[in-house]
């Protein structure tokens, strides 16, 4: 089955994933340190051509035009070195962001605390948004369609249109996925396949029935998951937006197997 398979092979293949990705940021970090240093030398370079400039009038001026040129010397040359200084100590974050990383992924098993590859992720039940969300990624992970199904809620509206998108689909399919819930958990499932680590980087609660999660590392831009809490447990909310997508990626093509 498909969603099991691509447990299987995230599993076996995530390591190569992560170092892939983490040379590629290591990549990026040095094509921003280089731009970061030509900036450097075009300025120098500036400098030093503005200091040229005030040498070759000093060699005419008289001495009040020479002090004053050498205060711009002076001047020059201290806003040089504070490039410089601010440069390093970016640079220096960023070395230590990195490691930071390095590190994270290598030995953090909590999402609440810093980025965590997504084959490490938990089963730590559903009594709290962020403990859903941990085993919502878990259950992806290993292929347990039937667990992502009961996690996931549809209002009213929602709930219509995926019942149309599932009615759309090819018959075989339709039998095999016969609920919209169903269906919006094989969607994520497969939405997060190819990713590496998440983090929980805030949880809000309008009211004591819906929470939001603020995720980190799944996308450029960090995602908002609405939740709202079930009979059993918090649940993931399908807004009819969601819905779109849903029907956009099952017109794709027939979903992948799972359980």
């Amino acid at each position: 089955m498909k969603i099991a398979a691509v447990g299987l092979m995230l599993a076996g293949g995530m390591a190569g994933t992560v170092l892939l990705q983490l040379d590629n940021r290591r990549l990026r970090q040095r094509i921003a340190e280089a731009r970061g240093q030509k900036e450097r030398s075009d300025r120098l370079r500036d400098a030093n051509r503005q200091a040229q400039e005030l040498l070759d009038r000093a060699r005419t001026d008289g001495d009040d035009g020479k002090r004053a040129i050498h205060a711009d010397v002076v001047r020059l040359r201290e806003e040089v070195a504070g490039l410089e200084k601010r440069a390093e100590e970016t640079s220096a974050k960023l070395r230590a962001q990195h490691q930071a990383d390095v590190e994270a992924l290598a030995s953090n098993r909590d999402p609440q605390r810093g980025l965590v590859r997504l084959e490490n992720f938990q089963a730590a039940g559903r009594s709290t948004p962020a403990a859903t969300f941990q085993t919502f990624v878990w259950a992806a992970m290993k292929g347990e369609d039937g667990t992502l199904a009961g996690m996931i809620a549809l209002p009213d509206a929602a709930q219509e249109r995926a019942e149309a998108v599932v009615a759309a689909l090819p018959e075989a399919v339709r039998t095999k996925y016969s609920t919209p819930e169903k269906l919006a958990a094989l969607f994520f499932a497969d939405a997060l396949t190819g990713k590496t680590a998440a983090q929980i980087v805030g949880v809000t609660s309008p009211d004591a029935q819906h929470a939001i999660v603020t995720v980190h590392g799944l996308a450029d831009q960090e995602q908002n998951v609405p939740m709202q809490l079930g009979a059993e447990g918090w649940q993931i909310v399908v807004s009819e937006g969601m819905v779109d997508k849903l029907a956009s990626w099952a017109r794709g093509g027939p979903p992948p197997a799972g359980k």
